[in-house]
């Protein structure tokens, strides 16, 4: 089964684990990003559907908030493509407690990659402390966070291809198994 991992990595300063400071505008931060998809052709394709995705997509907000983020616009033109859902972790990854369990008890697992793997294209946005990242970038998290209206850590979006929400959770306390099955809940009303 193939399973995709789109990771962005994005920081904010937070007031209180697993709390967003949504005003402070001093912030020193950095980005580290991964795409397994690295090649050249791959991103052209990649970028190809990302315009025809976007063009599909209905609502003007949600044209401009997706749009600017490199991670989030790939991700559904691929959910689109192959008739998927995206989750998109919202996630403090070296400082939330809550954020860090959820990484190693679930997400970690190939359990869990396995059993998302033909539903579902897999998003973390995090909020790391310690890290850097450009202005744009920085902008463009926060924008997905405000658009969500994302109040704490871990906080999981489940959306369809178009970008429409269907579901929102966080940490739980279950197996792997149990926490596919508790996403495909979302997406099978």
């Amino acid at each position: 089964m193939k399973f995709i991992l789109l990771t962005i990595i994005s920081a904010a300063l937070l007031t209180s684990c697993c709390k967003l400071c949504s005003n402070n505008e001093n912030n020193n931060t950095t980005t580290s990003k991964s795409f397994e998809k690295s090649n050249e052709a791959n991103q052209q394709t990649i970028s190809d559907n990302v315009l025809q995705v976007i063009a599909d997509i209905p609502s003007a907000e949600l044209l401009d908030v997706f749009k600017n983020s490199e991670i989030l616009a790939p991700a559904l033109a691929e959910a689109k493509a192959e008739n998927k859902h995206v989750i998109i972790d919202f996630t403090g990854s070296d400082w939330c407690g809550w954020c860090i369990k959820l990484d190693k008890e679930i997400f970690d697992t190939e359990d869990y990659k396995n059993g998302i793997a033909s539903d579902f294209i897999f998003v973390k946005i995090d909020f790391p402390r310690n890290i850097q990242q450009p202005n744009e970038l920085e902008a463009s998290n926060r924008e997905l966070a405000k658009h969500f209206n994302i109040k704490g850590f871990p906080t999981i979006i489940i959306v369809d291809a178009n970008g429409n929400k269907v579901g929102q959770t966080g940490y739980i306390e279950t197996t792997p198994a149990g926490y596919v099955e508790h996403l495909k809940s979302f997406i099978n009303k």
